[in-house]
């Protein structure tokens, strides 16, 4: 080890604001860059300036204290003072103000505002990110999960409601979210299991996900705009049980493409209701979740073609997977063998069909280059120079359709497909 001299002025912009001309290879990228904070252990005065300083506010006898030299200035005579001061050179009006005393002299300023914001944000994100809240959120769930097996009380519902309303706040708004999701797996496992015991529950959780009146979803959001891709599988993975769950519940809905009527009510420029407007939509609270899925394959699916894959394999799920299957595969990509004369296969090979997913893939694949882009319409371009869109799981998809010709027999494909 060796000691050298070391001098701020002539070197630290070359060792210590990083590289300019950063060298690739193996055994670096250049110098880094780095800042050091340390703090004194003997505080000087604070220099404090006054945007105005008016003589009014003057003590006695500063006067003669503006005609000094900046340098002849002793702080600790002027801290005991407080007197208005100016400097001859900058013409700048200040106090000195001791150390400690600083905070109860003058008002913090935006920046410190926001800075004593950003640490009490990050104290709160710490406490929360804790294992110990997350054993805490797994133990109210287990314990509603236990009370399901044991109990059919009145309050029953209520409680497994108010216990998926917590589970959906730490799950999508906390751990979706932040890089240690470790937690998730266990949450996940605990809401799937409440979640089997009450069909209710489960049609009431996917409605919730859904703002039917904007087209928009919470998945769209959780998996397409979320850059941790540990929770994008557990969330996928809950979703995916949870829409295999319900469509056989639904099971009849969905094969006779049963729809209801829907009153909506209407209001003025001035938010006063001025009438109904009557729609239909499908009866099938996962029909309805899956449409808003495939509704955004050409636009926002296709602007996150980089994190898309796992919304495009909970598209597949839909289509083949028993929740049995999801279950046991767990969270990830569920690359097993499906059994075609299953109820599962049966519910999501006709709702896709219903729903020309053959033409609909072709299309979203296409991109700008489709037969069914609409004039004047502009899509996002998928895929860069050095990395392309994973379109696997919904060629998985596509070819299976084209191999099914029963179904095909009886939804054929239009003529421009």
């Amino acid at each position: 080890m060796s000691v050298s001299d070391w001098t701020i002025k002539d070197k630290l912009k070359d060792d210590c604001f990083g590289d300019e001309n950063p060298r690739m290879s193996w055994s670096g990228m250049g110098k880094s860059a780095y800042m050091l904070f340390y703090e004194r252990r003997m505080k000087k005065p604070l220099k404090v300036l006054i945007p105005q300083a008016p003589k009014a506010e003057m003590k006695e006898g500063a006067e003669d204290d503006l005609e000094m030299e900046t340098e002849e200035i002793e702080p600790l005579k002027l801290t005991k003072t407080k007197s208005l001061l100016v400097d001859p050179v900058t013409n700048e009006h200040y106090k000195m103000i001791p150390y400690h005393l600083g905070i109860d002299e003058c008002p913090p300023n935006e920046i410190y505002n926001k800075v004593a914001e950003d640490n009490l944000k990050f104290t709160f994100e710490t406490d929360v990110y804790s294992e110990q809240f997350f054993q805490f959120i797994r133990g109210i769930l287990e314990s509603v999960a236990e009370l399901g097996k044991t109990s059919n009380g009145e309050n029953l519902l209520e409680v497994r409601q108010n216990a998926m309303i917590v589970a959906q706040k730490a799950l999508f708004d906390i751990l979706a979210h932040c890089r240690d999701n470790s937690g998730m797996k266990p949450t996940v496992e605990v809401m799937i299991d409440v979640f089997s015991q009450d069909m209710d529950l489960c049609i009431n959780f996917l409605t919730s996900m859904m703002d039917e009146e904007n087209n928009d979803n919470m998945v769209f959001e959780l998996l397409l705009d979320n850059t941790e891709c540990g929770s994008r599988l557990q969330i996928s993975h809950l979703f995916k049980w949870l829409l295999a769950h319900v469509k056989l519940f639904e099971k009849e809905l969905i094969l006779n493409g049963t729809t209801e009527e829907i009153e909506k009510k209407t209001y003025d420029e001035l938010g006063q209701e001025n009438g109904t407007d009557k729609f239909t939509q499908p009866a099938s609270v996962a029909v309805r979740f899956m449409n808003q899925m495939i509704n955004q394959l050409n636009f926002r699916v296709a602007k996150s073609w980089a994190r898309f894959d796992e919304f495009i394999e909970m598209v597949l799920s839909f289509g083949v997977y028993t929740p049995e299957h999801i279950y046991a595969k767990g969270p990830g990509f569920t690359n097993e063998e499906f059994d075609k004369d299953s109820d599962s296969f049966e519910i999501g090979m006709t709702y896709f069909f219903r729903e020309n997913m053959i033409q609909r893939i072709g299309d979203f694949i296409l991109g700008n280059k489709s037969p069914f882009l609409a004039e004047g319409e502009q899509r996002a371009n998928m895929g860069g120079q050095y990395s392309q869109p994973e379109f696997t799981h919904i060629m998985k998809l596509f070819n299976l359709m084209m191999q099914l010709p029963e179904y095909l027999e009886k939804f054929p494909l239009s003529e421009q497909a």
